[in-house]
């Protein structure tokens, strides 16, 4: 898969949203941030993804918790549980792992991967659910973040567009584990019910609102089957669709997990 080009938009500074703890800071002056962009792509150009860009494209999803202001809660292992209970967000990442420990966890083992919202309502028994359908014979990697598998590349913010490369990130950490993992299952979702990073895209406005409808509801549901469906053809590796689902999970209206439903398309 190869990455389609510069966009040509103006790239907006976002060190106003980094400060307030929205998105994360990458420690690298603006130079060393594009040359790191610049090397994702080339990497991901010939399907071979370095350890380095995998713990940078991580660092990308580090301040999500700003998002729910949540921010200084704890990123967990991907390849551990999910925090638990009604006020518990939950970001995955390499939580300290080196290379070494990760490739000792999946080598070997059949592997499955679920991407998923970071949302407090959805985040623990979709992972209930999918442990359940793998066994616990393969190992489970859980890449958590806001928004599941819809991330941008680019958002609204204050009016102005912001370059996050966060779609980007996604696909760098996936074409990492397709490299290095036998992946037997991917379950790829987002939710219904106001998800708080697309709320967050759309500069502030949730997605019912913009459609003009009650949370949960079918126009709200199918808007968001659009975009995980999109998302995962542009994000997942080409050799994951024969073992990819993808899925909305509901929320109901007490604000809890209700069901995962698969999406058609």
């Amino acid at each position: 898969m190869s990455y389609q080009g510069e966009r040509t938009y103006k790239e907006y500074s976002n060190w106003d949203l980094m400060v307030k703890g929205v998105l994360p800071v990458i420690d690298a002056p603006e130079q060393r941030k594009k040359t790191m962009i610049e090397q994702w792509k080339k990497e991901l150009e010939v399907g071979e993804v370095t350890w380095k860009s995998v713990q940078e494209a991580f660092a990308t999803y580090e301040g999500d918790y700003g998002i729910v202001d949540h921010a200084g809660d704890p990123v967990v292992s991907v390849l551990g549980e999910p925090r638990r209970g009604d006020h518990h967000y939950s970001v995955s990442g390499l939580a300290g792992m080196s290379e070494q420990d990760f490739l000792a966890a999946v080598e070997g083992k059949k592997t499955a991967v679920l991407i998923a919202c970071m949302d407090k309502r959805a985040i623990a028994d979709t992972y209930d659910q999918v442990r359940e359908e793998v066994g616990e014979d393969v190992e489970l990697i859980t890449l958590s973040m806001g928004g599941g598998i819809v991330q941008e590349d680019v958002i609204t913010r204050d009016k102005q567009r912001v370059t996050v490369n966060r779609a980007l990130a996604l696909r760098v950490i996936t074409q990492y584990i397709d490299q290095v993992a036998d992946v037997v299952k991917v379950v790829v979702t987002g939710h219904d019910r106001q998800c708080g990073a697309v709320k967050f895209y759309k500069d502030g406005t949730p997605l019912h609102q913009e459609l003009g409808v009650e949370k949960g509801a079918p126009e709200e549901q199918a808007a968001m089957i659009d975009m995980i469906n999109a998302k995962a053809n542009e994000i997942l590796p080409a050799n994951w669709s024969g073992v990819a689902d993808t899925r909305l999970v509901t929320i109901n209206h007490d604000d809890h997990f209700h069901r995962m439903v698969p999406t058609e398309g």
